[in-house]
């Protein structure tokens, strides 16, 4: 009898939530082609994640910005359908190579996937299904405003200068060396094996015997570098403010590279992943780069150029945001959009 008294009340809290907690309410109803409901439940999911990227609350006028933008996105999902717009397997494969890329580059496809579920807030099919909205989505955007976004005016002298002046001490060239190198990998050898490869190192060594052009023939008998091998051994720049090449050769070695007279051929250099015999060919030391200064000496780019990329990339990150806006607008004008207010409250 009991027992039937509790499912009894559970089921009349259900029929009169009035007396009880509302289960969920709507903040918004969306219909362009169909009805969709954003949820407070959901929303507060989006706001909640927000948060926690900021570090802070967000205020109403905020939590409003945000409904708004999500509005946008059914929109011109929804606008995209209603024209058949779809994407690829391999374009969708492709773009969360790139954000992966951009976010965590060097962490594996499975580490990356834990942190879009541990971080993210979302399964991972979940973000594959909100990536495909959000191509299918840009592809609509581009399809209507695309010339908006691409035509942007260059930027004129007067801006490039502006922005050199204005970072002028960001533009250096660290101190950097050019080599090549008769290379022989230790990677997973045995100790003893490691011996063997540097008296191997050792006889190669005495064979160049401090001549450039046996050095240049034994780099293609000896080395073990398949990317250098067949150009001389060259390696390319080599900056002194590079970490993660530091970390990968390990700091003596590193050190000493920058400190080898030019064009004479080393010892045999230990490093992290193997034996080496090197030949510095340039030196340059740190210094401040000019407008139309090559970024690397080996590089057709400039300052001018990195500067100018920039401020076109700025452009258009400005005119997409003002075609998107445009975009919005004009979808909202044939849509049907209830917004409730004093649901954006908890």
């Amino acid at each position: 009898m009991r027992l039937w008294k509790i499912v009894l009340g559970v089921v009349v809290m259900g029929l009169f939530p009035a007396f009880g907690q509302i289960i969920d309410a709507p903040v918004a109803r969306v219909k362009l082609t169909k009805l969709e409901v954003i949820t407070q439940r959901q929303f507060k999911a989006d706001v909640e994640l927000l948060e926690k990227q900021l570090g802070r609350e967000l205020s109403l006028e905020e939590r409003k910005q945000l409904l708004d933008a999500r509005i946008g996105e059914i929109l011109i999902y929804q606008a995209a359908e209603r024209e058949y717009l779809s994407v690829t397997q391999e374009e969708l494969s492709q773009a969360i190579a790139q954000y992966k890329q951009s976010v965590a580059p060097n962490v594996s496809d499975q580490e990356f996937q834990r942190l879009i579920e541990s971080q993210g807030g979302m399964t991972w099919e979940q973000f594959q299904e909100q990536m495909k909205k959000r191509l299918i989505a840009e592809k609509y955007l581009y399809q209507k405003k695309g010339q908006e976004i691409q035509n942007v005016p260059a930027p004129s002298e007067e801006e490039i200068r502006r922005v050199y002046n204005e970072n002028i001490s960001n533009f250096t060239a660290p101190e950097m060396v050019r080599y090549s190198h008769i290379f022989i990998d230790t990677r997973g050898l045995s100790d003893e094996e490691k011996k063997k490869a540097y008296n191997r190192a050792l006889q190669v060594k005495k064979e160049v015997d401090g001549s450039l052009a046996k050095f240049r023939e034994a780099v293609e008998k000896y080395s073990d570098d398949q990317a250098s091998r067949y150009q001389g051994g060259d390696v390319g720049y080599l900056l002194r403010t590079d970490k993660q090449r530091e970390s990968f050769l390990g700091k003596e070695f590193f050190s000493k590279i920058f400190s080898l007279p030019l064009n004479k051929v080393s010892d045999v250099l230990a490093s992290n992943v193997g034996y080496h015999i090197v030949v510095v060919t340039e030196h340059h030391e740190p210094r401040l780069l000019g407008l139309d200064d090559r970024l690397l000496p080996n590089s057709k780019q400039t300052v001018r150029d990195q500067i100018t990329a920039l401020l076109v990339g700025q452009k258009r990150q400005e005119a997409y945001q003002k075609a998107l806006q445009k975009l919005i607008e004009e979808l909202r004008s044939q849509a049907d959009v209830s917004i409730y207010e004093k649901n954006l409250s908890w």
